[in-house]
């Protein structure tokens, strides 16, 4: 803390992004407007861009399965009202509320205002936990350094998909990068998974956090 760094005397503060995490605004699948795709995509359009190194795949950055064969979504007015307009789901005016840990209530706060502004009424909860069920989730994600992606988005992982994701050919290509050998041909079913994961958008990437080191000056 504060207190214990001023006895420190002079230090240093490196910033890094390591890429081995993600953070991500996470839909309830089950929740009856976020099942609607249409709407998922509007409100992920509705996205303000953000300071922060911009993640648009489920991947390490510098993964060798990354792709730039997919969508990515960066804010866009035009193309979110367009699609918000038209989803059923947006007829409703009742608010969504993101859940999010503290680390993350900035980010949240910014989101559910642009929303609002585009006509979703948005509200922020801070929580400590997930036990309590959630709408809308802000969480990181630890990557592994191989992209097998199968606990967050196999529809088997109860506790670790945490959208409640369903979708076989999803589920298809989860088991087949488990069971495929060849780099290359891991390499094109990964992107395969990514194109249709953020078309499907169960989730909407948002960056690679940074961390901060601290050495004392000698």
């Amino acid at each position: 803390d504060a207190s214990r760094l001023s006895k420190w005397g002079k230090t240093t503060i490196t910033e890094v992004v390591p890429y081995d995490q993600i953070v991500g605004l996470f839909f309830n699948m089950n929740d009856q407007r976020l099942g609607e795709r249409s709407f998922r995509q509007g409100l992920s359009y509705g996205v303000p861009n953000l300071k922060e190194k911009t993640a648009y795949s489920p991947f390490r950055k510098k993964s060798w399965a990354q792709t730039e064969a997919l969508k990515k979504y960066h804010f866009d007015e035009v193309q979110a009202k367009k699609l918000l307009k038209n989803a059923n789901a947006a007829s409703t005016s009742a608010e969504l509320t993101i859940s999010t840990f503290l680390p993350f209530s900035t980010v949240a706060d910014a989101i559910a205002k642009s929303w609002t502004a585009l006509g979703v009424p948005s509200k922020t909860k801070i929580i400590n936990d997930t036990s309590e069920g959630y709408q809308i989730l802000i969480t990181s994600l630890t990557l592994p350094p191989d992209p097998d992606q199968y606990l967050f988005w196999h529809s088997t992982q109860k506790d670790t998909n945490l959208t409640g994701y369903t979708n076989a050919k999803i589920d298809k290509l989860l088991e087949d990068g488990r069971r495929e050998g060849y780099t290359e041909k891991r390499k094109k079913i990964y992107a395969d998974l990514a194109r249709r994961l953020t078309d499907d958008t169960p989730v909407r990437f948002l960056y690679y956090p940074k961390t901060f080191t601290v050495k004392r000056a000698r």
